[in-house]
């Protein structure tokens, strides 16, 4: 639908997505009220952002051509996604497991730059490729989302269309993934409390019927701020076209996802940082267990059986948490509200222990800053019956991440994985 003349025009004026902003208010159960300011604050820094100058110094080879054209199925977007525990980008979701992801440079250049042999490999989301899709279209999809102040079908009818409100192609993919309702509220070791919640996007399966499937009001409300902040954003702003990494959705095939975001590193900020975002970046490390143990709890959702609902934990909760609370924090993670889940316990232990010797054992051709690690465990369990916990550990969000090559790595990644380690180790031994 694009002529590379274009495609090649918008690639060379790419929006880079923004940072959150550095005096974010308290998320809390007001905070939904607060949401436009908070929009409000990131355009201001968009603004600004804009009058700067292109980093020099940022000259990895990407080719947007080259990753448009691999893409050979259609893509789908069908609605926000609606998960979404942590991050800065707006993200949506796409049809048969795929997420689209707003798309910057330094990410793009990372997925481009892997092997298909590289061992870190299975630590990834698989990368598709990139697409692009009009500013017209994903305001539309957005304001249509946003108005119901739920997530959009993700079961679009045989007759849906390109055109339709509701979702829009790139390219087409069939098929879309079974995520079910859920009501999130916050109670979490004397944090701000709040209560969240997210409409079905899918009918229930029969093993569902014990799933409250009732039509709430509202999302994450995580997923909402990033969302509302993006629409502000295109109501100021006009660009042609807006890229989108195409990601695996993690989440795709899960019932009841419980999920937890671990920002790793003792350093937040790239080798393009202003000095403002440096200081800004050791500020924050400073006043979170970013520069105690390397590593930060960002956001958390965990399914608790007997309630049906999730509990979750935001960023801004997060960085409240200090090296003698964030045991607590981590064991809630496996505590489904009935009993802990030993089991996923010892699957995490293997999975980052397995990580742990990758890093050991191949030198790394990468400095990662402000990576996430990201823990996924299907929290549903149907009484008498056993379900795989289908536990994964992926390491997601390369925004700030840079060749090796004759520098030191400084990120202090491996430090926070070791020491993330250690704290479950030690918490396992305490459970017995």
């Amino acid at each position: 639908a694009f002529s590379s003349e274009t495609i090649k025009t918008a690639t060379t004026n790419i929006i880079l997505p923004l940072q959150s902003p550095t005096n974010s208010p308290t998320f809390s159960q007001s905070s939904l009220r607060r949401l436009t300011g908070v929009a409000q604050d990131r355009l201001e820094k968009l603004k600004k952002k804009r009058r700067l100058s292109t980093d020099p110094n940022n000259d990895f080879p990407i080719s947007l051509e080259a990753h448009l054209i691999q893409i050979d199925t259609d893509i789908e977007l069908i609605n926000p996604y609606e998960f979404q525990v942590a991050g800065h980008d707006a993200i949506l979701r796409a049809q048969d497991g795929c997420l689209c992801k707003p798309l910057k440079k330094q990410e793009l250049w990372f997925y481009q730059s892997l092997s298909e042999s590289h061992p870190l490999k299975p630590f990834l989301p698989r990368f598709f490729g990139c697409v692009p899709f009009t500013q017209s279209q994903l305001k539309t999809l957005l304001e249509a989302a946003l108005k119901r102040k739920k997530p959009l079908s993700s079961t679009p009818s045989s007759s849906s269309s390109p055109s339709s409100s509701s979702s829009f192609v790139h390219r087409r993919i069939a098929s879309s993934p079974n995520v079910p309702s859920s009501t999130l509220p916050l109670e979490f070791s004397g944090l701000p409390s709040t209560t969240i919640s997210t409409s079905p996007s899918t009918s229930p399966s029969p093993d569902q019927d014990d799933i409250n499937h009732e039509h709430i009001e509202n999302w994450n409300p995580w997923a909402f701020q990033m969302h509302r902040a993006r629409l502000l954003e295109f109501n100021e702003f006009q660009e042609p076209l807006h890229f989108y990494l195409v990601l695996q959705d993690l989440t795709y095939g899960y019932k009841c996802p419980s999920i937890l975001d671990c920002k790793m590193g003792g350093r937040q900020y790239g080798d393009d940082a202003t000095e403002e975002k440096k200081a800004s970046q050791i500020t924050k490390c400073f006043a979170t267990t970013s520069s105690t143990l390397s590593f930060r709890i960002c956001g958390m959702q965990v399914w608790e059986v007997g309630e049906k609902k999730f509990r979750t934990v935001h960023k801004y909760a997060g960085r409240k948490l200090t090296a003698d609370t964030i045991e607590g924090a981590l064991v809630s993670f496996f505590d489904n509200g009935h009993h802990l889940r030993l089991d996923v316990l010892d699957q995490t232990l293997s999975e980052l222990e397995r990580l742990r010797q990758t890093f050991e054992s191949h030198e790394s051709q990468y400095r990662f800053y402000s990576t996430s690690l990201l823990f996924l465990y299907e929290g549903y369990e149907k009484p008498g019956t056993a379900v795989d916990p289908k536990m994964q550990i992926k390491m997601i969000d390369f925004a700030h991440t840079f060749p090796k090559g004759d520098a030191i790595d400084d990120s202090c990644f491996l430090t926070g994985l070791q020491n993330l380690i250690d704290l479950l180790l030690k918490i396992r031994s305490e459970l017995g």
